[in-house]
């Protein structure tokens, strides 16, 4: 972490706690600080004429292979979605566009039953025009349920 900011935060700790060590400058500079790395920025919807939002999956499943893929986690996953139905490259589709790749999801925190940790793969899924009910039904088969 960069000292400035770790500084800001030290800063920002003291201006909460009330404390009153540092100058009103100071003050002022640290919420500055604070809110410019706080904000988000959202993208409006288009205005131009006959501009519409595309429908259907983010990612196109057709671009995806039919092949089990190789890996131990893509592979069992693989398995889980056209057990469920699911097209073999509408499954290939979800596990090739995890972010990080499907081999990088915590595996046991998933079977845990935690949901953080299945939401990469959840969300390539939905990306890809997986229901939300046949991943739902997927993370049940996969946990036992």
């Amino acid at each position: 972490m960069p000292t400035r900011r770790i500084c800001s935060l030290v800063a920002l700790a003291i201006i909460v706690l009330g404390a009153s060590a540092c100058s009103e400058d100071a003050k002022a500079k640290v919420k500055a600080a604070v809110e410019e790395t706080t904000t988000t920025t959202t993208i409006p919807p288009s205005t131009v004429p006959g501009d519409t939002v595309p429908e259907g999956p983010i990612n196109n499943p057709d671009d995806f292979g039919t092949d089990r893929p190789a890996s131990l986690v893509g592979g069992i996953l693989f398995d889980q979605l056209t057990a469920q139905g699911v097209p073999p490259n509408q499954a290939n589709c979800a596990i090739e566009t995890v972010p990080g790749g499907v081999d990088n999801i915590d595996t046991q925190a998933v079977l845990d039953g935690d949901d953080a940790a299945a939401a990469p793969v959840v969300q390539a899924a939905l990306d890809c025009g997986i229901d939300q009910a046949t991943v739902d039904a997927v993370l049940t088969a996969i946990r036992g349920g």
